[in-house]
């Protein structure tokens, strides 16, 4: 069983440039967590709530790359919440500083622990 949470919008200071670091970027997250058990509890889940005050806590932080934010989320998850058998993670930055630049954004997948990728 996985949960998590879907298109979560959240204004970063992750930027490789200082200028788009100062400015704020927005980028989108979807986290899903594969659990080890089928929960009957909240202790066999994870918090909703607390993965939402990580990626705020996180969105602050001033990573140059969004991968090492990514990675980071996943680590976290996986050494704070036991249920947590693998995570799964889609970040996207809708909008690149681009001159002319007419596609869409940039999109980062990380997993990290065991992830069933049939489920």
């Amino acid at each position: 069983m996985k949960v998590g949470l879907k298109d979560i919008t959240i204004r970063c200071n992750t930027a490789f440039f200082d200028w788009e670091r100062e400015l704020g970027v927005d980028l989108v997250f979807n986290i899903m967590v594969e659990l080890k058990t089928d929960p009957k509890n909240l202790e066999d889940s994870v918090d909703y709530v607390k993965i939402y005050e990580l990626l705020q806590k996180q969105a602050k932080v001033g990573y140059k790359l969004i991968e090492t934010l990514a990675q980071d989320i996943g680590s976290h998850i996986m050494d704070n919440h036991p249920a947590a058998k693998g995570v799964h993670i889609i970040i996207n930055k809708p909008f690149l500083p681009i001159s002319g630049y007419r596609g869409g954004g940039s999109v980062i997948e990380y997993s990290c622990g065991q992830i069933d990728p049939n489920s």
